[in-house]
């Protein structure tokens, strides 16, 4: 082990923190998933870009240039069949200082947002590409969701479809987090530094109760203990310390970096407020869809009603969660203790953001995916979830209340259990 590793555990013996966090910089993946692009934008910009799209091209795709384009961009208008919408698109947003050069906007804003859900992307077949997968696009054009965008008609509302967007980019993570935090009946008031995130919350290995738990350890170290350990974090994830190629390097800067490109989506999103160097759950009067104050009562309810004890690795899960709140009426009608079910947390984990519909057949019980049929999770009674089968037919229909209420369900969509 390298010294300045050693000098890490040294800190605090058995500080499970400083264990985690010397196994974790020895990984290759030691910083967590790279999904977003290192641009920084606000809602305007992003509306800006969106909008230019929309004037010129519509609904209709367009075909982008591939390669370097650089500041030769008249040579985009010589082939009027080829690349001038991309042109004209190109040239409004210059117009009005949203971008200055055509590369940023089609190798980082256009990729982002494709990757969002606001934008297709095509090949030469005209064949629809996964946004993740690095395949040569031939042509890009706004989807559903970014013409929704460009309808919406209120501030809240473009945030909200904006977070849907980040939801779509960030898998599990986001909402993992804020239900990690806001589950928490200590920590949801609490803000959070940057170093956190980049430390802890960036870790897709880590669940967002297990996060919680990893910054408690942090917190228990004295302030000169905290500064000393990311000092050696960063000398010890210095790459000039180590040979070989990008897997084989350990980089605190970009790193960090990367938190600070997710940090300026959050800040986007009406799950969380970000300052400076810090961020908090949105409890605040800008968009603040949660509480002031944790309702302990769901959860003391769900307990009480259910007739059993917390269990290790176990988990109270929201069958509707929390990122579907638009409002705090809303918030109200999913934190309830006939929307809660107790899982494991690696059954926790199968569960996505659309598997929100319950049924039941007692000892299993089902959620399906709300634009899939067929697409279900299963968890079975006294192996990887607990609950009072006389409940059930209580919490199908009030997940079916639920459903209704928000307007979740596509039409073509129907219950197979």
């Amino acid at each position: 082990m390298h010294e300045l590793l050693k000098d890490i555990l040294n800190i605090e013996t058995g500080n499970k923190f400083l264990e985690y966090i010397v196994s974790r910089v020895t990984r290759e993946d030691y910083r967590g998933v790279h999904r977003s692009q290192h641009n920084r934008y606000d809602l305007d910009k992003f509306e800006k870009i969106l909008r230019a799209i929309h004037d010129i091209a519509g609904e209709n795709g367009f075909s982008i240039p591939s390669g370097d384009i650089g500041q030769d961009i008249e040579k985009l208008n010589t082939d009027k069949s080829n690349y001038s919408d991309f042109y004209k698109i190109y040239k409004i947003l210059e117009s009005e200082e949203v971008i200055s050069a055509p590369d940023p906007l089609r190798k980082n804003f256009f990729v982002e947002f494709s990757r969002l859900g606001f934008l297709e992307k095509y090949n030469q077949e005209g064949k629809l590409l996964n946004p993740f997968c690095r395949t040569l696009t031939k042509s890009v054009k706004l989807s559903s969701e970014g013409i929704r965008f460009l309808k919406a008609e209120t501030l809240f509302d473009k945030h909200k479809i904006f977070t849907e967007g980040v939801e779509r980019l960030l898998g599990d993570t986001l909402i993992d987090l804020v239900s990690a935090i806001d589950l928490s009946s200590y920590y949801r008031h609490e803000q959070f530094y940057f170093e956190e995130y980049t430390l802890i919350f960036s870790d897709d290995r880590l669940s967002g109760t297990e996060k919680i738990e990893m910054v408690k350890h942090w917190r228990s170290l004295g302030r000169a203990q905290r500064e000393n350990t990311l000092e050696l974090i960063k000398d010890y994830c210095n790459p000039q310390r180590f040979p070989g190629d990008r897997t084989d390097k350990r980089d605190y800067h970009n790193w960090r970096n990367e938190t600070q490109q997710l940090m300026s989506l959050f800040k986007l999103t009406v799950y969380f407020q970000v300052y400076d160097d810090r961020f908090s759950l949105n409890i605040g009067q800008s968009f603040g869809i949660f509480e002031r104050t944790r309702r302990e009562e769901p959860k003391k309810r769900y307990f009480e009603k259910h007739g059993i004890e917390k269990q290790e690795d176990y988990h109270l899960h929201h069958i509707v969660p929390l990122n579907y709140v638009r409002n705090r009426e809303e918030y109200r009608l999913i934190d309830d203790f006939r929307n809660l079910i107790y899982v494991h947390k690696d059954k926790h984990k199968e569960i996505k953001r659309d598997h929100i519909i319950f049924t039941a057949e007692d000892p299993e019980v089902y959620f399906e995916n709300r634009f899939e049929t067929g697409n279900i999770v299963t968890a079975r009674r006294g192996e990887n979830t607990n609950f009072d089968p006389s409940l059930l037919n209580i919490m199908q229909n009030y997940n079916s209340e639920i459903i209704e209420n928000l307007g979740l369900i596509p039409s073509h969509m129907h219950s197979s259990n």
